[in-house]
């Protein structure tokens, strides 16, 4: 998260050559924060990486998706934290314990359960959702390793 984070500052540096961190303009907020997540992909391993790029990729099908149809982007960001936490433990020959699994289980199950009870989406949604986040975090990884 910190690289995250002195990433986007880096990147309003960089782009006018000041030390003003604040954003001026409304055209300026979408594009830092995404080459800042991208950024604390480049610096690390190869897990790192893929995570990075797979929550890209999950923010960008959320928005595509959402045009026609709408998806839990809350549980696609929760989906995504437990695909990368998944990634990252098999990424250094971890493997992830049972309570771990379970506690990021439960909390996309009290945020599925919120968005449900506030009728902010249907439970296809929500699930969608958390699959769409998973599957972008995870996947690639795991197609990665079996190719090579």
């Amino acid at each position: 998260l910190e690289t995250v984070v002195v990433g986007r500052i880096d990147n309003y540096l960089l782009a006018d050559g000041t030390d003003d961190v604040f954003v001026n303009a409304s055209a300026d907020i979408g594009l830092p924060p995404i080459q800042g997540l991208l950024r604390f992909g480049s610096v690390g391993v190869a897990e790192q990486n893929f995570i990075s790029i797979g929550a890209v990729a999950a923010i960008a099908i959320v928005a595509f998706i959402n045009r026609r149809w709408k998806i839990s982007a809350h549980l696609t960001g929760m989906g995504g934290l437990f695909g990368g936490i998944m990634t990252y433990c098999l990424g250094i020959g971890a493997i992830p314990t049972v309570g771990t699994l379970c506690f990021w289980l439960l909390l996309s199950l009290i945020l599925m359960y919120a968005r449900l009870r506030l009728n902010a989406h249907t439970g296809a949604q929500v699930c969608a959702g958390w699959l769409l986040g998973t599957a972008c975090t995870f996947l690639p990884y795991m197609i990665y390793i079996y190719a090579s």
